[in-house]
């Protein structure tokens, strides 16, 4: 069973275990609950569609990094451009 049939289960308010109906105290009858899981659940069946990205040539690379305003040869992730002026996120690595 997938993520996304689980989420889907819980907001039917079935337990996804044993099919059984939830309690009808459980959280899971809520409306903002409810509503949530629901969202969750379609989020993640889109997931698979959205992954299929091809990979881009360097210079298909280096146009996007243009046309948002990146330097061309922009190719550490770790660099955010913000409020016109460049942050640095650095990350510690163990040796």
């Amino acid at each position: 069973m997938n993520t996304s049939t689980i989420l889907r289960a819980l907001a039917n308010g079935v337990n996804p275990d044993t099919g059984e109906l939830l309690a009808r105290a459980s959280v899971a009858h809520f409306p903002e609950t409810i509503r949530l899981l629901f969202a969750l659940s379609d989020e993640l069946r889109e997931k698979p569609e959205n992954s299929k990205k091809a990979k881009l040539s360097p210079q298909q690379r280096q146009q996007k990094n243009l046309a948002e305003g990146n330097p061309q040869n922009l190719i550490f992730s770790g660099v955010r451009k913000k409020n016109a002026s460049w942050k640095v996120i650095t990350v510690p690595v163990k040796l």
